[in-house]
């Protein structure tokens, strides 16, 4: 019992240092400015051999949870799309299909009627407008069956990615248990198997903060694939809905915010300090660009207008 009680209370001592560290890092007065090297390949000792993803050995009791996983992920693609064969059509739903084939009219037809529709006020919706053109043209007969069965498959992949981050960040233990609570939440099931639109942009939205995660935890190496992985996201994001563009903010706060605690004050004004930020920002800028740029070809009706309205990102 002693020798229990002596363990807990010097992780509580680490635990309240690292806290203090935290709120009064150190090397912010020690360390020099970060500088930044764009790189392809990111180096394997940085990460713990026992958390990769491909390592076939049972070297802890955290290697079985992170077998069994895997196992209960691939289990879920099958079984989600399986059990969201008879849910029903909800309000939401029906009133997005109807915008979507309005908006279909207006490519085959020239009909601008989907501008008066209350989805417009949030644009986006490209990928189902996508799925009920390609599907009409495929002769489908219940198109929301097939959206059921598809937001079910991108449920189950936002259960895969939540895991796999957790896995990262904490242990597969975590990963394993995470991943099966959120599979038996049923608001969670409800929403994945009964809106594609929904699922689409919470698979985005969650996707693009775990890569903005993974950048800053990357500095001062940046990889090029993670920034077309956040590019991706947005874009996903924000062409399903407005509410999207609130990761450019996201973007720009997070990393900034780490770049300057990561960073000595005392030597805001030198040069190697100014030519890291004024990178970072170039980065902050050049994606926010491309993404406003992409939502301007893709999302029907779009104009940068639109972000003025604070009242869209609500819908």
């Amino acid at each position: 019992m002693t020798n229990n009680f002596k363990l807990w209370w010097k992780k509580f001592v680490i635990f309240c240092r690292d806290v203090f560290h935290w709120f009064f890092p150190y090397h912010i007065f020690e360390e020099e400015p970060m500088e930044f090297n764009f790189v392809r390949i990111q180096k394997k000792e940085r990460y713990d051999i026992k958390k990769h993803f491909l390592s076939f050995s049972i070297k802890s009791k955290d290697d079985v949870f992170k077998y069994g996983f895997f196992i209960m992920i691939i289990a879920f693609f099958f079984l989600m799309p399986y059990l969201s064969r008879n849910v029903g059509v909800s309000t939401r739903e029906w009133d997005q299909n109807e915008y979507s084939e309005a908006v279909c009219r207006y490519y085959h037809d020239g009909d601008t009627s989907f501008r008066q529709m209350p989805q417009y006020v949030t644009k986006g919706q490209l990928a189902d407008i996508v799925l009920v053109s390609v599907t009409k043209s495929l002769g489908f007969n219940n198109i929301f069956r097939f959206k059921h069965r598809l937001s079910a498959l991108l449920g189950a992949c936002l259960i895969a990615v939540v895991g796999l981050f957790l896995a990262k960040i904490v242990s597969w233990r975590c990963a394993f248990f995470c991943s099966l609570f959120l599979f038996c939440t049923p608001r969670f099931l409800g929403y994945t198997f009964g809106n594609f639109n929904d699922t689409l942009f919470a698979l985005a939205f969650y996707f693009t903060l775990i890569e903005i995660w993974l950048l800053c935890y990357d500095f001062p190496m940046i990889k090029w694939s993670r920034l077309v992985f956040i590019c991706i996201g947005m874009l996903a994001a924000t062409t399903t809905s407005l509410s999207g563009f609130s990761l450019v903010f996201f973007f720009a706060l997070f990393v900034l915010i780490y770049f300057f605690f990561k960073n000595p004050m005392g030597k805001f004004f030198t040069r190697q300090y100014m030519a890291s930020l004024l990178t970072l920002i170039i980065i902050v800028a050049g994606i926010s660009l491309i993404v406003v740029v992409g939502n301007i070809v893709l999302s029907p009706g779009f104009r940068l207008s639109d972000l003025h309205h604070g009242d869209n990102f609500m819908q």
